[in-house]
């Protein structure tokens, strides 16, 4: 089981709490925001960067507001983010108590087997006996995740005690190999956007990921179609004046995730559902552009503006 099901499913609440949020600003949205990212980052722990990428920026940058009114707001949202995610933090600082810990302790692991001579394209991968696999560049590797990277010895005591151990050794790495670091971080993003090596993301997505050849085929068949689509969401939002902060949020911290792990499509899963979204959008400007124009019937209401524009029409 794996916690990208359900991160699906809160990174959507995400983005309509934020964009109702923007139709109607007010301190009940506000409160759905923030608990909206809080179970997001319940789930996977990277949502946290959407309280600086997005909350933040969301509220503050709401136009037309005083600012006493954008602070409530930023405070109501911050607050419920924190009583949601408040008890599972308080429940983990007491629970284990030589590394405190908050959300996860998922990251020492992470860090540990993405950071090693494999990943940083310096040595092939090997076998079971530790000797390099005849036929396969050093470089295979780049910017993933490798088996031989998980070489630091289980230490006794609990779960953060390992991850801090593990922690340890791939942050040590990284420091001895400053110099091959940013190519390391330019493949790793390269790779979770499957604009650099696609044909291997199949193959390691089919294989190590079991999702299947046609799963994955078909996957992929449809994602760059829609990425193309989502850049072109993203300018007629511009146009429109509708924000795109929340899009921009999310696919910057995809990123981030990347550079800080590795490139693995899975860690794409949110931007997925922003680039489906933004595909509908893209799919209902072209519709809107292609459709035979009809005039525009007079607008029976009360209200001027909308007789001013009926009539205008």
């Amino acid at each position: 089981m794996l916690s990208e099901s359900m991160y699906a499913l809160t990174i959507a609440l995400v983005f309509l709490a934020a964009y109702r949020f923007r139709d109607l600003p007010s301190l009940g949205r506000a409160a759905a925001l923030g608990g909206a990212i809080a179970l997001a980052t319940l789930t996977r722990a990277e949502a946290a960067f959407l309280v600086v990428l997005l909350l933040v920026p969301l509220v503050v940058l709401t136009k037309g507001q005083p600012w006493s009114a954008r602070a409530a707001r930023a405070g109501v949202a911050l607050g419920v983010a924190a009583l949601v995610v408040g008890p599972w933090v308080v429940r983990n600082v007491v629970t284990f108590e030589t590394h405190p810990l908050t959300i996860s302790n998922g990251s020492g692991f992470v860090v540990e087997i993405s950071n090693c001579d494999q990943t940083y394209g310096l040595a092939p991968p090997t076998d079971g006996a530790g000797n390099a696999l005849p036929g396969e560049s050093a470089d295979k590797l780049l910017g993933y995740w490798a088996g031989e990277c998980d070489r630091t010895p289980w230490p006794p005591g609990d779960e953060t005690v390992v991850a801090a151990a593990k922690q340890r050794t791939g942050t040590d790495y990284i420091s001895a190999h400053k110099s091959q670091f940013p190519v390391v971080v330019a493949a790793r993003v390269g790779r979770i956007w499957d604009v650099w090596r696609p044909g291997q993301s199949y193959d390691f997505n089919k294989f190590f990921e079991r999702r299947g050849d046609s799963t994955t085929l078909a996957a992929m068949a449809m994602y760059y179609p829609m990425l193309i689509a989502s850049v072109a969401a993203l300018v007629v939002l511009w146009r429109r004046k509708v924000t795109i902060i929340p899009f921009v949020a999310v696919i910057v911290m995809t990123t981030l995730t990347a550079a800080v792990s590795f490139g693995i499509t899975r860690y794409r899963v949110g931007a997925d559902v922003g680039i489906t979204i933004l595909a509908g959008v893209a799919l209902d400007a072209l519709w809107h552009r292609l459709r035979p124009t009809h005039p525009v019937p007079d607008v029976v209401t009360d209200d001027p503006e909308l007789i001013g524009a009926g009539t205008a029409s």
